[in-house]
């Protein structure tokens, strides 16, 4: 005769299956199955009726691949705890399905969890599951392998607990449940009643708290233990085979009171060991600074015109933005500022303007203009030391380095440097601006990052470039480059640069034609014309090292550093020229100008007509000392050609009103014909 039903509707009120039942000696009846959760997948519930059919507790688990998850077997041993294994996919796509096995205590909280993989990362199914007397549990199944199908039978201990005996400084290394392996170092100042130490790894727990992340693959740490201890308890978590961006910045943190607590007192960096103190026991992980999503973040920022198609990437301002005048120009990005923002003609900014103070538009802005707080946003905050044997890579060769600490390092043309994953310490890295076409190679096969770290010079010359193996600049979150120097530092022309460039103390320029796929963190950034910038996560890729189209009519005809003692504008040679003629086809459709630099230094070259009148910017950026020509193609600013007449063009090299030898200006007349 039927004496009750107990039904079971899941959070999506659809389908709902058991696939197990148990009943213990006290007439508890247990079910298990899967029911649809809120996102419509399967997740394992499993629920405990009393002898009469009232439900004591239900206890869902959804697996870390946030899929469908398929409970098969169901066990209770003499002490009243559930055992319940099923199907779960795993994290990776090339993870489909594991075994997952739960212990819930009789009051149906979860004791552990303990995932099985195996071998092929393929299909792996439990069929069978027994707990023995002792509370040992045994669970079989399938699992693929490079041979086929196999049996896999596994047997996990009551709780995988340590024992943790009565003393002072008691030393306790638990077995995580999920891996077999040991990670966690615990230490007890005093435990005055012995009891058993557990601990369990999984990729889910508490949201980081705010602006961190964990590493990947994401870890949480979930130690209890049932000792009794006087004073505080030193947790050392090994994190090897983890990975994160910044190393030097780890910290570990405890969840207490339903608040992550950063309780950090030391960190080996040598040997992936952090550490904290602590009072209790309950989630540990180990989070950093998230990284901003920003390609530039700068105290005061500058972007000179670009015709290049089309950089991409946030740009954050702690003080002022400029935007000069386009050729025209575009940039796939949302700008913020505490400052002003100024945006100068022929730009065009796909994406959203917001500043505190003002925003000033003489430009297309596709996107949303909005006056309203802006937070400032820390720079990178660093500190280290470096010092060791100097290092030089010669001319044509190629000199590997291992992760550690060197005093000065340089680079010359054509050397290749060659590094790999890990930390470097320099005093300084040394690319002159007599240097051109030098390597910097980190191989990244090992998938850990590599940190770069320069003291007191960080320089990265004309044509450098950083090549990362095996893929590219897919890999450019893995490498970073820091510099704590406080001197202006130019990077680039015609530079390849991937990864994260940190020089919160230092102005930055980014010189004329360079790429870069990743982020700039400077004091202050001015960023050269007709540059092509991706944030990290911005779509598409760069042309490659020295393929970066240059501006027509704009191109620098020649370069030569030979020694040069005072500035010189010489005649524009052919004079007069022909611009676009029609009845001179055999005439000259562009003229070169050619000028000298005693030193390096901002040089802006400007065509006016003899009203005064600006006609083309031809250039505006720092140049080396020596010898160049620049050639102009008769266009004015929107890309027409100018009428016959005659002309002036004017070079403005330094600053000329700092006194004599500092700067330089000077005019000379040129004549257009058709």
């Amino acid at each position: 005769m039927q004496q009750w039903v107990a039904r079971y509707n899941g959070p999506a009120n659809d389908a709902d299956s058991p696939t197990a039942l148990a009943v213990d000696g006290a007439g508890n009846v247990y079910v298990t199955g899967w029911s649809y959760n809120a996102n419509f997948l399967t997740d394992y519930v499993t629920i405990k009726y009393n002898s009469s059919g009232a439900v004591v507790w239900v206890a869902p688990y959804n697996g870390p691949g946030n899929d469908d998850d398929e409970p098969s077997q169901l066990a209770v041993d003499a002490a009243g705890n559930v055992y319940v294994t099923g199907r779960s996919p795993g994290l990776a796509l090339e993870d489909p399905e594991d075994y997952a096995t739960i212990r819930y205590n009789s009051a149906g909280a979860e004791v552990w969890v303990a995932r099985y993989d195996g071998p092929a990362n393929g299909e792996d199914g439990p069929n069978a599951l027994l707990a023995d007397a002792s509370g040992n549990v045994y669970v079989t199944g399938y699992s693929p392998s490079s041979t086929g199908q196999d049996f896999a039978t596994i047997k996990y201990s009551q709780t995988s607990e340590s024992p943790t005996p009565i003393g002072t400084n008691v030393v306790v290394q638990p077995t995580d449940v999920t891996t077999g392996t040991t990670p966690v170092t615990l230490t007890f100042d005093e435990v005055t009643g012995a009891g058993f130490t557990s601990l369990t790894t999984s990729n889910g727990g508490p949201l980081p708290p705010s602006g961190f992340i964990l590493g990947t693959p994401p870890v949480y740490y979930d130690m209890s233990t049932t000792a009794a201890f006087a004073g505080n308890i030193e947790v050392c978590l090994d994190y090897t085979g983890t990975a994160f961006i910044d190393e030097t910045a780890l910290r570990l943190y405890h969840f207490e009171g339903g608040a992550w607590v950063n309780v950090t007192i030391s960190h080996d960096l040598t040997n992936d060991v952090i550490c904290g103190n602590v009072s209790s026991l309950s989630p540990f992980a180990i989070f950093e600074p998230a990284t901003k999503a920003f390609v530039f973040l700068a105290n005061k920022v500058t972007l000179k015109q670009t015709k290049q198609a089309t950089p991409a990437g946030d740009i954050h301002f702690n003080g002022t933005l400029l935007v000069e005048k386009g050729t025209p120009s575009a940039y796939n990005s949302n700008l913020t500022a505490v400052g002003a923002v100024t945006i100068q003609k022929s730009n065009t900014i796909n994406g959203n303007v917001k500043s505190q103070t003002s925003i000033s538009n003489a430009g297309t802005i596709n996107g949303t203009k909005t006056i309203g707080p802006v937070a400032t946003e820390p720079l990178p905050s660093k500190s280290y030391s470096a010092g060791g044997a100097n290092k030089t890579v010669p001319k044509n060769v190629t000199l590997t380095l291992a992760p550690g600490s060197y005093g000065i390092v340089t680079l010359n043309s054509a050397s290749t440097l060659k590094l790999t994953s890990g930390d470097y310490f320099l005093n300084e890295l040394r690319y002159s601006s007599s240097v051109t076409s030098a390597v910097i190679e980190i191989d990244l096969s090992s998938g850990d990052p590599a940190n770069i770290n320069a003291v007191s010079l960080l320089q990265l010359g004309k044509e450098v470039e950083i090549r990362l193996l095996p893929n590219g600049e897919a890999d450019s979150k893995l490498v970073t480059f820091n510099t704590l120097q406080s001197t202006a530092v130019t990077w680039g022309h015609e530079a390849y640069l991937l990864g994260s460039f940190n020089a919160p103390n230092a102005k930055v320029t980014l010189t004329k034609n360079s790429q870069l796929h990743g982020s700039i963190c400077a004091k202050e950034l001015i960023v050269e014309r007709d540059g092509l910038f991706l944030h990290h996560d911005s779509p598409g890729t760069l042309p490659g090292p020295g393929n970066l189209p240059k501006s027509t009519g704009e191109e620098e005809e020649a370069s030569d550093q030979s020694t040069v003692t005072s500035y010189q504008l010489e005649q524009n040679y052919p004079n007069p020229f022909w611009s676009g003629a029609t009845s001179r086809p055999a005439g000259n459709p562009s003229t070169m100008i050619s000028f000298q630099l005693p030193v390096d230094g901002e040089v802006s070259l400007v065509i006016y007509n003899l009203q005064g009148q600006v006609v083309k910017e031809v250039v505006n950026g720092k140049y080396e000392s020596g010898k160049h020509s620049l050639v102009w193609d008769g266009r004015n600013e929107s890309g027409t050609r100018v009428a016959s007449g005659v002309y002036v063009y004017r070079l403005k090299a330094g600053d000329p009103s700092a006194g004599s030898g500092q700067g330089f200006v000077a005019r000379k007349k040129l004549v257009v014909m058709k």
